[in-house]
């Protein structure tokens, strides 16, 4: 699945806090994920001391690993899945 908008939020370095959702569970490493809103509040908190997940650096590399080449590169990928399970291809 692509991400657009955390990979977003990543590319810009600041932390990032999110609702335990399954689809940013896979950024663990570089968000906050809160569970309560007790939690949230915490994970805000951090985040503006400077104590976010991650280091701008870390954060940013994980954005690159989705730019547009590998992005153009999944969806050919996809393509020529689609192609080779169509019936009557070899």
């Amino acid at each position: 699945m692509i991400h657009l908008k955390t990979h977003e939020y990543l590319a810009v370095g600041l932390p990032v806090v999110a609702a335990d959702q399954v689809s940013v569970r896979e950024f663990a490493d570089q968000i906050a994920i809160a569970h309560s809103p007790d939690e949230w509040i915490a994970e805000i908190e951090k985040a503006l001391a400077g104590n976010g997940i991650g280091t701008p650096e870390t954060r940013q590399a994980r954005a690159r690993q989705n730019d547009w080449t590998a992005r153009v590169d999944l969806f050919e990928g996809w393509l020529q899945e689609m192609i080779a399970d169509k019936p009557g291809r070899s």
